[in-house]
């Protein structure tokens, strides 16, 4: 359980605020897709 629990909390904290769920920070996305950043809800949205 608490392997687990730490696997997943690290990947899943560091994984929250990238593009594959988008909605846990936008900060994240923000600087990743600077050329995206124009419209950074298409490019979730397409996801």
């Amino acid at each position: 359980m608490e392997q687990a629990d730490q696997g997943e909390g690290n990947q899943g904290a560091k994984h929250r605020g990238g593009r594959h769920q988008g909605k846990g920070r936008p900060s994240m996305p923000a600087p990743r897709g600077k050329k995206n950043a124009s419209k950074p809800t298409a490019l979730r949205r397409s996801s």
